[in-house]
């Protein structure tokens, strides 16, 4: 982890040791970093994907998908830069976060019609 100004890089190769980053703990782990970087420290994450070939949907959904479903896709913009991704990497966390925008619309459909 490379701690910056106002934004701390966190090197996912570095940190697991391998390229392909599948379970769902892994992505655990690194959430955990971001909450205390971004809720606690008030700094931006930097995930820097530099030697990572793939990752889980699993994986994703821990470091991206979560924060969708809970804060919404602006946290996510305003708070995580992906740096060094593969396409498949990008393409893996794009699914993660659209299916949670889904969750996360069916969710706030319910409510509405459970208020009626």
């Amino acid at each position: 982890m490379n701690d910056g100004e106002d934004e701390v890089i966190i090197n996912l190769r570095e940190m697991f040791g391998y390229s392909f980053l599948g379970a769902r703990y892994d992505g655990e782990q690194v959430r955990k970093l971001e909450d205390e970087i971004i809720l606690q420290n008030k700094k931006k994450v930097v995930l820097n994907f530099e030697g990572i070939t793939a990752i889980s949907h699993g994986f994703a959904d821990e470091i991206v998908g979560i924060y969708v479903r809970a804060f919404g896709v602006d946290f996510i913009k305003q708070n995580i830069r992906v740096i060094n991704a593969t396409e498949v990497v990008r393409s893996m966390l794009n699914v993660a976060i659209q299916v949670s925008i889904k969750h996360q619309s069916s969710i706030d459909k319910k409510d509405s019609e459970n208020q009626k």
